[in-house]
């Protein structure tokens, strides 16, 4: 079955007015489509017989990255890249819930050029990811905070996959 990604609504933790842009449209489905890419990982560890997971996701994956694991599924490592943990109230929930089962390692970047924007939200960026790392340590998860070059949309795939190298070093 085809699965229809709906980038806004099924990686939105929680509803939220716009932010970013006027048509945001955050209806915070991810506690759901969490449960089903839980699902699908459990579901690809028994067909391959793996022993570890790596759940990784860029912008508003990166979100979802970190909050699914605090609703649904087990992962062994967590991959922020450029994530959008601007996202109001989020470094509060997960200083405030824990993930189901604790990540060895989590993977947090963003790059040098993400917070010189306009939008004083996104400017918090850095700082968020800096609160996040504390938190993760602080519950003694490795934890990587790495500055990349450049914004937003400079090199996603090499982002997402230098987190997965590095997590699969950890594990």
């Amino acid at each position: 079955m085809p699965l229809d990604l709906q980038w806004d609504e099924d990686l939105s933790p929680w509803p939220q007015d716009p932010v970013v842009m006027a048509d945001d449209h955050f209806t915070g489905q991810a506690p759901a489509f969490a449960r089903t890419v839980a699902a699908a990982a459990d579901w690809a560890r028994e067909v391959t017989g793996s022993t570890c997971s790596i759940l990784a996701g860029y912008s508003m994956g990166g979100l979802f990255a970190l909050f699914a694991p605090t609703t649904a599924g087990s992962y062994d490592a967590l991959v922020c890249a450029s994530g959008s943990v601007w996202f109001p109230g989020f470094t509060d929930y997960m200083r405030d819930h824990a993930f189901l089962h604790r990540p060895r390692a989590i993977w947090l970047s963003l790059g040098d050029r993400e917070t010189k924007v306009k939008n004083p939200v996104l400017q918090t960026t850095w700082s968020c990811m800096e609160e996040l790392k504390a938190v993760f340590t602080q519950e003694d998860i490795c934890c990587c905070l790495q500055q990349e070059k450049g914004n937003h949309f400079q090199d996603a795939a090499g982002r997402v996959a230098r987190g997965i190298l590095w997590s699969l070093e950890q594990l």
